[in-house]
């Protein structure tokens, strides 16, 4: 499909509930872009969102819990270990948004 098509779906209102849930079965990403403002909302039409909801609670908090592992207790090494899981995590948001097959 292209980039049109998928912009389109992501514009149309019937497929925002509320205005703020996305739900599109037709459209093959599991997150778009938001509707308005900065960041990335769950395609809830996708049967694919719960699975990748769950793969990026494990990327958000994986630094961490590796940290602390490794023995690392210091509050500004983990909390760089959790910058780390959320910049991992808007990558992936970014690709996911703009690449279907991801």
């Amino acid at each position: 499909m292209e980039h049109s098509i998928f912009e389109a779906m992501r514009s149309d209102p019937a497929n925002w509930k509320l205005g703020l849930v996305y739900s599109c079965r037709e459209d093959p990403r599991v997150v778009v872009l938001k509707r308005r403002g900065l960041g990335w909302c769950w395609n809830f039409g996708n049967p694919r969102v719960l699975p990748a909801i769950g793969v990026t609670v494990i990327v958000f908090f994986a630094p961490v819990i590796a940290a602390w592992q490794l023995g690392v207790r210091s509050r500004p090494l983990l909390a760089s270990a959790l910058a780390l899981g959320l910049v991992a995590v808007m990558l992936g948001a970014h690709r996911a948004a703009r690449d279907p097959g991801v």
